[in-house]
């Protein structure tokens, strides 16, 4: 069963502002989450698989790498949710970074209160997805779907996919294909 409490979240926190960075961590801390802090984005990809963080918190304005380019390259991993905090923000940055998989975007200064609350709510949604796609996995080997259907491109995993969800309507579903390619299996 997922905790309703953020006791035991894990953080990375990323911000080039030091007085940000501390306040940030004292906020957490005290509020249960375990935390990592760094100044630069360039760190990021390292520490995720060391301390294997739950959220990411990233400044949007850093040196060097910023946050939309971290979030750009932890899209290519299989990395937790990223959230974006800016002083200079506005509305089409705030949408640009909801469109590349940020979780949420947060104008400084923010309240705190919420700050907790979305974190909280993308751990637990990442928790539940990472839930959902080892119960998939479970399922695909007990019913033995990887025996029945052959290979490993992308249009047989989708397959696959796609045969476990239908297992789950109750409801007929017809099956078109060519003869011999596996209908009746």
């Amino acid at each position: 069963m997922l905790q309703r409490s953020s006791e035991g979240y894990r953080i990375l926190i990323v911000d080039d502002d030091d007085e940000m960075r501390e306040s940030l961590e004292t906020l957490l801390q005290s509020a249960g989450w375990k935390t990592k802090t760094v100044p630069a984005a360039d760190a990021v990809l390292q520490l995720i698989e060391e301390f294997e963080p739950e959220v990411i918190l990233t400044d949007f304005r850093m040196p060097g790498m910023d946050g939309m380019t971290l979030l750009a390259n932890l899209r290519q991993l299989n990395a937790p949710p990223v959230i974006l905090m800016t002083a200079h923000g506005d509305i089409p940055m705030a949408v640009e970074a909801i469109q590349l998989g940020a979780f949420s975007f947060f104008e400084k200064p923010f309240d705190p209160r919420r700050l907790l609350e979305v974190l909280a709510s993308a751990v637990v949604q990442n928790r539940l997805s990472d839930m959902n796609n080892d119960l998939k996995a479970r399922l695909s080997r007990m019913s033995k779907l990887d025996r029945i259907y052959l290979g490993d491109s992308e249009d047989a995993k989708q397959l696959r996919d796609r045969v476990l969800e239908y297992c789950e309507i109750s409801a007929p579903v017809v099956l078109t294909g060519e003869t011999g390619t596996g209908k009746e299996s």
